[in-house]
């Protein structure tokens, strides 16, 4: 039982470990006006997201590349 839980703690730590990396090249994508490719980013970070403060940001970060796509009624249902 010992090795499952240290093999389950060391799975999450190195996804969360991935998580910040992620972000910042989601972000990059977005400031490079790459919108369709950072809302896909996001997306995925959004399902991955080690903590809900990670997942909420990656859901304002998601938003903003709705209302740049002039999804504005998608970006209310994020989520």
């Amino acid at each position: 039982m010992k090795h499952l839980l240290f093999l389950l703690t060391a799975v999450a730590g190195s996804h969360a470990a991935t998580f910040p990396t992620d972000y910042q090249a989601a972000l990059r994508l977005f400031v490079s006006n790459k919108i369709p490719e950072a809302k896909a980013a996001f997306a995925a970070l959004i399902a991955s997201a080690p903590t809900l403060e990670a997942k909420d940001a990656a859901l304002m970060q998601a938003s903003y590349c709705e209302v740049q796509l002039k999804h504005v009624e998608e970006a209310t249902k994020l989520g």
